[in-house]
Order: structure tokens, then C-alpha cells, then sequence
């Protein structure tokens, strides 16, 4: 029993390992301190997590489907995204 309880406590500290580590790695990723529309970092919020097509985007934004394009374009051509056969997804801004 008792080598039972010391498997499930190295189970559990395994358990808060990952989980401080996933919450670490997610503090790391921010939004570029050059994208200052609220629009645009709402939609580069959504992109970030994971790529998605403009169905998602819509669905989870507040803006038109018009709006989501121009933002898309416009994060496209200043380099924070690319557009992929899975959707859109965030890039590094080269310098």
C-alpha cells in the first residue's frame, strides 16, 4: 500500500510539473507590442492559440465578416500572420 501512495504522489507532482510548465510557456507568448488596435489583437489572440480559418474567426470575434478580412489582410501583409491550408496562423514579424 504504501508503494502504492508514493507512485500516485510522483504521478501528481508530474501532473503540477506540466501544468506549471504549459502556464510558464503561455506567459511567454505575447501579442507584438506594434499590433495597437484592439480589433487586430482580438484577432491575433484567436490566431495565436491555434491556427484557424475565418469560419472560427467569426464565430469567436465580434466583428463582420468584412472586417475580419481587412484585419486578416492587413496582419498578413505587415508580416504577424500567413495563411496555410489549415487556416490562418501567426508568424514572426521579421525585422
Amino acid at each position: 500500500m504504501k508503494q502504492n501512495n508514493k507512485n500516485m504522489l510522483s504521478i501528481m507532482q508530474i501532473k503540477k510539473y506540466k501544468i506549471k510548465k504549459q502556464k510558464r510557456y503561455k506567459k511567454q507568448i505575447n501579442i507584438p507590442e506594434v499590433i495597437k488596435e484592439k480589433e487586430y489583437q482580438e484577432i491575433y489572440k484567436i490566431i495565436l492559440k491555434n491556427p484557424n480559418n475565418i469560419d472560427i474567426i467569426y464565430e469567436k470575434s465580434k466583428n463582420s465578416i468584412g472586417e475580419i478580412n481587412q484585419i486578416l489582410l492587413m496582419l498578413e501583409i505587415e508580416g504577424y500572420i500567413k495563411k496555410t491550408a489549415g487556416g490562418y496562423e501567426c508568424i514572426q514579424k521579421k525585422n
